[in-house]
């Protein structure tokens, strides 16, 4: 008897034991499901031996982590490897982040962990701290709701597909995968801190009597507790990342609205106040603790986090103090918000006036952030893009700001919208009073009207304020104001502060997102638990009996760990266990309770995030089909960087090291983790180099070729290099290197590739950051639409982009697109006429047309009769399709092609292609086909003194030319590179020529040269035009001849000296001293109706087009525009 009694007990205890803890297994299987699917492609990083990361950021992790497993702890000082010819420091990397993954590398490693151990340790973090994340969101979801609630908040982020799914996948090493992690943790610690000081009330007197009189704490040790523990965890995020001071502004935000609504609701704002006021002490000492720099910056830890939290700790002591001094006096409340939105001006006033660049730092950031108004620049990274903008939308294939959003959160989204506002709504609800209702609903019809009507961009054009930053703020000013109407519980009114910043933050700069994803979820947590109570689930449940709670609570570990078998089968046992759980073992569950729960499963979890949808489309387009978690990790990879590879390699093995360029022998003086003192500009040894490239590619270039980028992913140095690889002739290029290097120190290398040249990718990037001149896009090239006549209308049937002659003379473009050649102008002219029509928006634009069926490019038998048809049409230009410019573009003299990777991407040829169809058939291979380059992913160039050719021989007055064919070893091809010169009246003329022919082996890396890849099939030819004499013979004189490396690389300075020599061809069947007329001269020009002389790929010089032999693409080939397939012709 005793033994079954005994045994009755341990099954008691174990049912006990199950109902209390059966959120860790659900926990630890979340945890072990979202760590899956982020590890899923996990193979695809490493690639015989070596270890790849996806993005940029990531390899610059890697080399700080690296730099920390060898210095331990200590992050680098400074940098010389980026950022040439300055050096930089990098205050967001090196940072606690690095830290754990080299501490973890360290202990895996038994204290000497090799570098490929460090690099797969990098690796994984992020897949780590996503399924970390499940931590703090659990525990802000039962704050807010149940454990039943917080487990729905983390099901829901173990099924997200957006950003912060991508932000934390296998190889996605930046440190955005921590910030989810560490954010959640902080505003979990601020919660419970602020929640603990409402429980304990820790005004003054308590705090005075036990911290200083007594010293013996007791009812300040929970809230003193969570406050040291909030302000530790936020010391924590802002190490991890420094700009997390956006965070202790919230908190500062909160406090202000607290401590305002609790003197309006004769409540005392202490408790709140002493939470905040510890928190953000102990926050501004480990911020100070970690201080980088003694000026004020966002980007490193700077003066600006301590003196903010310090500020935040300040203004909660001293508006509490304001609050007893105010109700001491017996001041109407209804006075105090006033008094505090006037000394908040005064406060913003005083900082402006005697810290003006604090201020003015704030401000700039603040907007860049919330306020929908990033520059111009910020806008060409793609993370920074405004969320639901235009552009987004488009990518995607979408037709609205809400498929953007589906597509980003599925309908939790929305959902999550809808706690806030019953959130929100619930004080004034249970106020009950007319003036809460009207409130309530005066601020739904306002906010409506700001979403859903032009009337911010009316009102804000009337006052001068954006239309964005206006809806902005009067939310804000309406979120600000529901609290003094009805008392708000704190945590309540902080979470919804959080919530409307980072929703801000989100829709301002797309990468947010990661943000906004933990407040989402946890909405929904609160939004689920409400609609438990509203269906008095909860009671039911507590009268159930223990076993059929038991078996009920059961089912959520094992819902989870169905997720590791497949999601969309997840979703539905979810609803399915409910149901049956619920029939089978809760008696005290009605009918309706089941099928409601089950209900709002299914329409939470199901659509996008179990079941992938449908969402776009058009006539033209089916759609675009949304990813579920588990496609979207199985569907990562390195990317772009493993077509660079093969160049990476070839630099290191092939160029001279850094110090050693021209033999200078200062290689040790660079040692690659070597520890630099921190300076304003790093002076450079002698043979140190810069690689000039786009910023994109810099922390590439410094980890993988390791050499100096000039420009880097910082941003730094992306002016300067837009300046350069836009500049319109040599000597503007050089003049843009000269303003920031000192003598000596030389860009070596430039690196362009195909995503540069092409107008369809990042060419538009380096046009908004040049300054050398007052330019845009439109003055690189102009959109050119196809038209097409329907029932319905006339809409937009195709469009390519037609190039203006700056874009040819851009320094990257005659780089990529002929290796430095010359380059003349062709008789071929674009022909448009200019209509207005109406975008999908309703806005007009005048845009240039062509009709359906039209061709827009014409071409003539000579460059006269082209440049009479432009003058006489007025709408059209000479050239500006594939390779053909409108004037002639000049050789380069100092530019060789060094390398052309073996990969390639025809995408170069994007716009080429949607140029040569709207040309017709008959032209569609001239300009398609006759692009006149190899489609390398990534060409490498080298800047070299030129070898001087001097000439003479020649006739007085006439132009010589003179080319060699050189060979590319990686794509098998060839291209002749060309280069003119006009000669004097004795017939000298005088050339500087960067291609070498000969002495290929005499000079290497060894000796500080490049092993060049390019190399020269044969000789120099110079020529001159062919003339006829008075007995018809031709006339041509020219020269063969060879030039050494050394002249190329200005190791032989000696001039090349060549003479030309005359030769003579008969005329077929004449005879000599026969009379043939005049000494004409023969110019060669598009004569021929049906065929075209053009340069080619391959250095024959010549490609024919035969009229009508050439198809070109279908229309599902093409894509359409900025405008969209609803544009129509109004006029």
């Amino acid at each position: 008897m005793s033994s079954r009694s005994e045994s009755d007990d341990l099954l008691q205890s174990l049912r006990r034991t199950a109902t209390d803890w059966y959120h860790v297994p659900a926990l630890l299987l979340a945890m072990a499901w979202m760590f899956w699917v982020r590890m899923q492609n996990y193979s695809n990083f490493l690639r015989n031996g070596e270890v790849y990361f996806s993005g940029n950021d990531a390899w610059y992790h890697l080399r700080e982590t690296n730099y920390i497993v060898r210095n331990f702890p200590s992050s680098m000082p400074y940098d010389i490897w980026t950022g040439f010819p300055i050096g930089n420091f990098v205050g967001q990397f090196g940072t606690l982040y690095d830290q754990l993954i080299a501490l973890v590398a360290l202990v895996i490693g038994l204290g000497s962990p090799t570098d490929t151990l460090i690099a797969k340790t990098l690796l994984v973090a992020p897949a780590v701290f996503g399924a970390l994340a499940v931590i703090p969101v659990y525990f802000i979801g039962k704050r807010f709701s149940s454990r039943i609630g917080g487990l729905f908040g983390v099901f829901l982020l173990a099924l997200l597909p957006g950003l912060f799914l991508q932000r934390t996948l296998v190889g996605a090493a930046d440190h955005n995968a921590a910030e989810p992690f560490f954010m959640g943790l902080a505003m979990a610690g601020m919660f419970g801190a602020v929640a603990a000081a409402q429980r304990t009330t820790p005004v003054w007197e308590v705090v005075r009597e036990e911290l200083f009189e007594s010293r013996e704490i007791d009812t300040l040790r929970e809230p003193l507790a969570w406050s040291l523990a909030a302000g530790f965890l936020f010391g924590l995020f802002i190490w991890t990342w420094p700009p997390a001071v956006f965070l202790v502004g919230i908190v500062g935000l909160f406090l202000v609205v607290n401590v305002t609504t609790d003197v309006v609701h004769s409540n005392t704002p202490e408790p709140v106040s002493f939470a905040v006021a510890v928190s953000m002490l102990v926050t501004a000492l480990m911020s100070l603790l970690a201080i980088d720099t003694f000026g004020f910056s966002t980007n490193v830890l700077s003066l600006l986090q301590p003196l903010a939290a310090l500020a935040v700790a300040g203004a909660a002591v001293g508006l509490s103090w304001l609050a007893r001094f105010w109700e001491g006096e017996e001041r109407p409340a209804s006075q105090f918000p006033a008094v505090v939105a006037g000394l908040g001006i005064v406060g913003v006033a005083l900082v402006a006036l005697l810290l003006g660049s604090a201020y003015d730092l704030v401000a700039s950031n603040l907007l860049r952030i919330v306020g929908f108004s990033a520059d111009a620049a910020t806008r060409t990274i793609s993370e920074a893009q405004p969320f639901i903008s235009p552009t987004s939308i488009q990518q995607y294939g979408l037709n609205s700001a809400s498929e953007r959003v589906v597509m980003e959160y599925g309908i939790t989204f929305f959902t999550a919208v809808l706690g806030v506002v019953l959130m929100h709504a619930r004080p004034l609800l249970r106020k009950g009073t007319q003036r809460a209702y009207t409130y309530l609903g005066g601020s739904l019809v306002i906010t409506a009207l700001i979403f859903l009507t032009p009337l911010p961009s009316v009102v804000g054009g009337a006052v001068g304020i954006d239309q964005q930053v206006l809806g902005l703020l009067i939310v804000a000013v309406l979120l600000a104001g529901a609290p003094l109407v009805a008392e708000y519980e704190a945590t309540d009114l902080l979470f919804v502060v959080w919530a409307a910043f980072l929703t801000s933050m989100a829709f301002t700069q797309i990468r947010f997102n990661y943000y906004l994803a933990v407040v989402v979820v946890v909405a929904n947590a609160y939004l689920f638990a409400r609609v438990l109570d509203y269906i008095d689930v909860d009671a039911a449940l507590a009268a159930a009996d223990l076993e059929a709670r038991t078996i009920g609570f059961a089912t959520v570990p094992v819902v989870f760990g169905l997720l590791l078998l497949d999601q969309t089968l997840a979703a539905i046992v979810v609803a399915a266990a409910v149901l049956v759980s619920a029939i089978m073992f809760v008696d005290e569950l009605e009918g309706h309770q089941v099928l409601t729960i089950a209900a709002v499963l299914l329409l939470v979890a199901a659509p996008v995030l179990a079941v992938p949808v449908t969402l776009g489309g058009s006539a033209q387009s089916g759609g675009t089909q949304t990813a579920t978690s588990v496609q979207t990790g199985n569907s990562t990879g390195p990317g772009a960087v493993l077509a660079w590879e093969g160049t990476f390699d070839w630099m290191q093995n092939n160029t001279p090291e850094e110090g050693n360029l021209g033999g200078a022998g200062n290689a040790d003086r660079m040692e690659y983790y070597g520890a630099y003192e921190r300076t304003d500009d790093f002076e450079y040894p002698e043979g140190a180099y810069g690689v000039m490239s786009w910023w994109d590619y810099g922390h590439w270039i410094t980890t993988q070729s390791e050499r100096i980028p000039n420009a880097n992913p910082f941003q730094q140095g992306a002016t300067n290099a837009a300046n350069y690889l836009l500049a319109p002739n040599e000597s503007q290029a050089q003049a843009v290197l000269d303003r920031r290097a000192q003598p000596g120190e030389e860009t070596r290398y430039v690196m362009v590739d195909y995503q540069m040249a092409s107008v369809t990718s990042k060419f538009s990037a380096p046009v908004t950051f040049y300054d050398d001149e007052n330019v845009s896009y439109g003055d690189f090239a102009e959109r050119v639409y196809s038209l097409q006549e329907t029932e319905r209308g006339t809409f937009v049937d195709r469009s390519s982009q037609v190039y203006e002659q700056r874009y040819y003379d851009s320094l990257m473009v005659r780089l990529y697109r002929y290796h430095g050649s010359a380059q003349e102008a062709q008789p071929i002219v674009v022909d448009w006429e200019t209509r207005e029509l109406t975008a999908a928006d309703g806005s007009t634009v005048e845009v240039r047309t062509v009709g359906d069926n039209e061709s827009m490019v014409k071409r003539f038998p000579n460059m006269t009769a082209a440049e009479e048809y432009v003058e006489e049409d007025g709408s059209a230009q000479i050239g500006g399709v594939g390779p053909f410019p409108s004037e002639d573009v000049p050789a380069l003299e100092h530019y060789r092609l060094a390398k052309a990777s073996e990969a390639q991407n025809r995408n170069f040829q994007l716009n080429d292609r949607r140029q040569a169809a709207m040309a017709g058939d008959q032209l569609y291979g001239l300009i398609y086909q006759s692009t006149s380059t190899t489609p390398s992913w990534v060409k490498t160039f080298e800047k070299v003194p030129g070898a001087t050719v001097e000439g003479s021989g020649a006739p007085a007055n006439t132009e010589v030319t003179a080319s060699v064919e050189m060979r590319m070893p990686s794509s098998d091809g060839t291209f002749v590179y060309t280069q003119h010169a006009e000669t004097n009246a004795d017939g000298e003329f005088t050339l500087t020529l960067p291609y070498s022919t000969t002495g290929y082996d005499e000079f290497g890396p060894e000796n500080g040269y490049t092993n060049v890849s390019v190399r020269a099939n044969g000789s120099y030819t110079v020529t001159t035009p062919s003339t006829t004499n008075e007995s018809g013979y031709a006339i041509q004189y020219g020269q063969e001849f060879n030039l050494s490396e050394g002249k190329v690389l200005g190791v032989d300075e000696e001039p090349k000296q060549i003479t030309l020599e005359e030769r003579t061809q008969a005329p077929e069947g004449a005879q000599n001293g026969s009379d043939a007329g005049g000494n004409d001269t023969n110019t060669s020009s598009l004569t021929a109706p049906d065929s075209f002389t053009a340069d080619s790929t391959d250095g024959s010089g010549e490609f024919s087009a035969d009229a009508g032999s050439v198809d070109g693409p279908t229309t599902n080939e093409l894509s359409t525009d900025a405008l969209g397939p609803a544009a129509r012709v109004t006029n």
